[in-house]
């Protein structure tokens, strides 16, 4: 599996880096969980 983040660089290094907690929603297209609910 290969995933890269879907991010605009720029804004999260002005925005949030070292600066304060984010959360990245859908942060990986096409995103597959590798495991199941049930194995967690």
């Amino acid at each position: 599996m290969d995933y890269q983040l879907d991010l605009d660089w720029n804004d999260f290094l002005q925005r949030y880096w070292q600066k304060r907690p984010v959360i990245l929603k859908r942060g990986f297209k096409n995103f597959i969980d590798p495991i199941s609910p049930d194995e967690l």
